[in-house]
């Protein structure tokens, strides 16, 4: 009886903690705000990374509102650059791309 009740209990025990795992990889990470106001979440199930250049390369989908976007990120000579499913490309650096920049530092540190 105790055997049965030992299984039982671990049986339930891994369950919750698988469930636990899915729950933290399936959130979503703020990452700024784009000029008109909409707040900008990383959705980190949509991430991927791949074995690209030097530096890798990641694409990931992030939800403005409303609105759901793709950006992919690569590295090459000149440093980091993006492009997104709304047509906006460029180099991250100085500033220019503040929302890009925050995604490509928690890629970078998380994956």
């Amino acid at each position: 009886m105790k055997k049965i009740a030992f299984m039982m209990f671990l049986t339930i025990a891994i369950i919750f903690a698988g469930s636990q795992v899915n729950q933290a990889e399936a959130r979503e990470v703020y990452v700024g705000t784009y000029s008109d106001g909409t707040a900008v979440y990383l959705l980190t199930q949509t991430v991927q990374k791949f074995a690209a250049g030097r530096a890798g390369a990641y694409e990931c989908d992030v939800r403005a509102g409303r609105d759901y976007i793709h950006y992919r990120f690569e590295a090459d000579s000149e440093g980091w650059h993006y492009r997104n499913s709304e047509g906006y490309r460029d180099y991250i650096h100085n500033g220019r791309s503040p929302i890009a920049e925050n995604i490509l530092n928690f890629l970078r540190s998380n994956y």
